[in-house]
């Protein structure tokens, strides 16, 4: 918090608590009552889901205790105007669908009105924010970048246009620092698939920012 608001005192309206109960123990009911002792709250954060979710028993499996926790989660959110994000883990195997990284059943995304997944490959500066939902007009996957310096994610476009872009820029030194390489070097050397690199090699031409010199083969314009 304290690098978050970066010496500006903390907001009056903000309220905490580091110890809460489970959805079983009357979670819901408590957080319905601060929102009405507290009418100008507009967003409750609950971080992570897991501290509070109910446990399935014997009338009850995984999948319906996951969806009613949700739902009980998002009929308070309703009624009472407010948003209420929930803070939850992904799991740690590969998905085909990155929803489908959330951890637990398929009832947590199914009764949720928005998801939004954020992936980062380990020791990468950028990210990848994958956003859907039921009001969500313009969704799809957003490049991010974490700043350690103020703790906030900078927006940075769509992962696809800025993947494209850094794919480019590193093709680019590569031809500069290594040219005249091969379609396969490229790929070898800065692990990319060779569709990629042929791809991107053919925008860079089109920008005047790469020449084929032999079939298959590619420099810097510019070297000298």
């Amino acid at each position: 918090m304290r690098k978050l608001l970066n010496g500006r005192a903390v907001p009056e309206l903000v309220t905490y608590t580091t110890q809460f109960v489970t959805v079983d123990d009357g979670a819901i009911a408590l957080i319905e009552r601060w929102c009405l002792e507290h009418p100008d709250a507009r967003t409750v954060i609950i971080d992570t889901f897991g501290k509070i979710r109910g446990m399935p028993d014997g009338r009850r499996g995984a999948y319906q205790q996951d969806y009613a926790d949700i739902g009980a989660l998002k009929d308070l959110a309703d009624r009472l105007g407010i948003l209420i994000l929930l803070i939850h883990h992904t799991r740690k195997m590969a998905a085909d669908d990155v929803f489908d990284l959330i951890s637990g059943t398929t009832g947590i995304a199914g009764a949720a009105d928005t998801l939004l997944v954020i992936t980062r490959p380990r020791g990468s500066e950028t990210a990848k924010l994958a956003l859907t939902g039921r009001d969500i007009i313009h969704d799809g996957e957003f490049a991010m970048r974490f700043n350690k310096d103020t703790g906030q994610w900078e927006w940075l476009g769509e992962a696809r246009q800025v993947e494209q872009e850094t794919n480019s820029n590193r093709i680019a030194c590569y031809l500069r620092d290594h040219g005249p390489v091969t379609n396969s070097d490229i790929a070898d050397a800065l692990n990319l698939p060779k569709t990629v690199v042929k791809s991107r090699l053919n925008d860079l031409k089109a920008k005047g920012s790469a020449i084929s010199v032999a079939r298959g083969t590619w420099d810097d314009p510019f070297r000298k």
